[in-house]
């Protein structure tokens, strides 16, 4: 009696039962970032793939984005304020002081990016700003340091820099 044709059946019953449990894994681990009920969707497909995976495509909610925090939203803020003040270039900004919430904001001796680098403010530094100006389509703004040195922030350095 010849029995590799059994056992060729039962090799690819493995292989598919296989294959549908790891799709019935993936589609529960994604059901769980999507705040989905990832039990019940990997008994569903683990037991009628060739339904429970199409309708699952169909109904999952998009992955859930965590709220802004508090810095985020102050951050936002600042940086609409600072685009409405700085609308007209030569506006004032005497009086503007920001904080810096990380270690990546420049200030140049000049308002020129290869003019020497005076500074690069640690987090949490408070920085005074003064007036804005254009240069080669670039808005400069005057900032003065804590120890009360002057020199010159890329505006966009600044409102991505600083809170």
């Amino acid at each position: 009696m010849n029995t590799s044709g059994g056992e060729a059946v039962q090799g690819i019953s493995n292989l598919i039962l296989l294959v549908v449990l790891v799709i019935a894994v993936l589609v529960a681990l994604d059901a769980s970032k999507r705040g989905m009920n990832a039990l019940g969707w990997f008994l569903g497909t683990s037991l009628l793939c060739i339904i429970f995976l199409p309708l699952y495509l169909i109904v999952r909610k998009p992955i859930p984005r965590p709220p802004p925090d508090d810095e985020s939203r102050r951050t936002a803020s600042l940086v609409a304020a600072l685009a409405a003040r700085s609308a007209d270039t030569n506006q004032p900004m005497a009086g503007r002081k920001v904080r810096t919430f990380d270690d990546g904001l420049v200030v140049y001796e000049g308002c020129d990016v290869n003019s020497a680098v005076i500074s690069r403010p640690l987090k949490g530094s408070e920085i005074q700003l003064g007036l804005s100006s254009e240069i080669e389509r670039r808005e400069w703004l005057e900032a003065v340091l804590p120890d009360g040195q002057r020199g010159y922030v890329l505006a966009s350095s600044a409102r991505s820099h600083s809170i």
